[in-house]
């Protein structure tokens, strides 16, 4: 009897840490639509606040045997870094995943090799965070930690990133396009 109400409490606090996960990730928050005009006004969260962006060139990394030695993630989940006085207030972000690889060749000229070694990057409040849009074609624009943690859950495209910098003091995260 003892096993039992051992191994139904173990259920229990996974059923309770896995809620609570779930619930702290955030996600099913606004979908990111970036408009056509080269300014744009995107949601940050579900309130009314909202930042402006600029459609940005597409990112030149040279060619694909100096890009295969540019660190990259494949990121699951972000989390977020408050403010210590005002703790509504985002000032960075984590973001977690797997380390993925540019292999050169094949199909599209390139692709992306993700791993099982798992990886946190670390975003300093200054970080510079690209995204990308599929709406009306590919357009980049620089996000926010709200949008970038709205971009990985809806996972259009993978969600692999180029990081600048260290990982645990990254100096910008890059949405990456791959066919």
């Amino acid at each position: 009897m003892k096993k039992v109400l051992a191994g139904l409490a173990v259920l229990l606090l996974l059923a309770v840490v896995v809620v609570g996960e779930g619930y702290a990730l955030s996600w099913g928050g606004p979908t990111l639509a970036v408009p056509a005009t080269t300014t744009t006004t995107v949601p940050t969260s579900t309130t009314s606040t909202s930042s402006t962006t600029t459609t940005l060139p597409y990112p030149v990394l040279g060619t694909c045997a100096h890009a295969a030695t540019l660190t990259y993630i494949a990121a699951d989940y972000v989390r977020f870094h408050f403010d210590a006085t005002n703790p509504n207030l985002i000032v960075s972000a984590d973001l977690y995943g797997h380390v993925a690889n540019l292999i050169c060749g094949g199909p599209d000229d390139s692709h992306y090799n993700v791993s099982t070694t798992a990886v946190t990057v670390t975003l300093v409040p200054t970080a510079k965070i690209i995204l990308l849009s599929f709406a009306q074609g590919l357009r980049f624009f620089t996000g926010s930690p709200e949008l970038l943690n709205n971009y990985v859950a809806a996972d259009q495209d993978g969600n692999i990133f180029l990081v600048t910098g260290p990982t645990t003091a990254a100096t910008g995260a890059t949405a990456m396009f791959h066919p």
